[in-house]
């Protein structure tokens, strides 16, 4: 059997996330390197973009999610109370870096299954049900996130504000996503599914 690029990376995807939750439960100290995950998953989304894609949606979606959420962490004025731990590594100015890659990976597989769903429709209609599906991702991630000192919110509680601020934001984002894709990244469909599963386990099993 021939192994094509897509399942290469889908098999690397099963793999990194397959140990990430063996090392989530019986080390959770491990939790510190989920940087690197969130690093090959970028890197293979970004791989399988076809040429369709656009370089400059990518860095205004990375840029952007960095700079809303250093607008959030350090005057409350977006998303609420909360700030960021180690888990994702280096921070400057309280923030680290690559939360904007973990923006860009949100979006593109959201946007990428609103494209898959739905197709043809208006892009605003797109970017709708690509931020529906982008914050429906973050609900199931926020209470491992707490857990694994991702991020922490005062008195530990996700304010509706957060999620009202993910869909407005990955409307944007995913707008300008969409304006100039028209494909579909499948990568950024199974990365959506694992990450899915992925955190909707733990959440089960811790």
């Amino acid at each position: 059997m021939t192994l094509n690029y897509k399942s290469i990376s889908t098999i690397i995807l099963l793999i990194f996330h397959f140990v990430g939750i063996l090392l989530f439960v019986y080390d959770p100290k491990s939790a510190q390197l989920s940087f690197l995950t969130v690093i090959v998953c970028g890197v293979l989304l970004l791989l399988n973009e076809k040429r369709s894609g656009n370089y400059k949606s990518y860095a205004f979606i990375f840029l952007g999610g960095y700079l809303v959420e250093v607008i959030g962490v350090n005057t409350q004025i977006l998303f609420g109370n909360y700030s960021y731990g180690s888990a994702l590594g280096i921070k400057l100015l309280n923030v680290p870096p690559l939360i904007g890659l973990n923006w860009l990976i949100i979006i593109i597989s959201g946007a990428s299954i609103s494209r898959w769903i739905l197709k043809d429709k208006p892009l605003w209609v797109l970017a709708i049900a690509a931020a529906f599906i982008c914050t429906l991702l973050d609900v199931i991630i926020e209470p491992v996130a707490i857990k694994f000192n991702f991020w922490q919110w005062d008195g530990d509680v996700v304010p509706i504000y957060n999620y009202v601020c993910w869909f407005i934001l990955s409307i944007a984002f995913s707008y300008v996503y969409l304006a100039k894709k028209t494909d579909i990244n499948r990568i950024g469909i199974r990365t959506y599914g694992i990450w899915i599963l992925f955190f909707s386990l733990l959440n089960i099993i811790q």
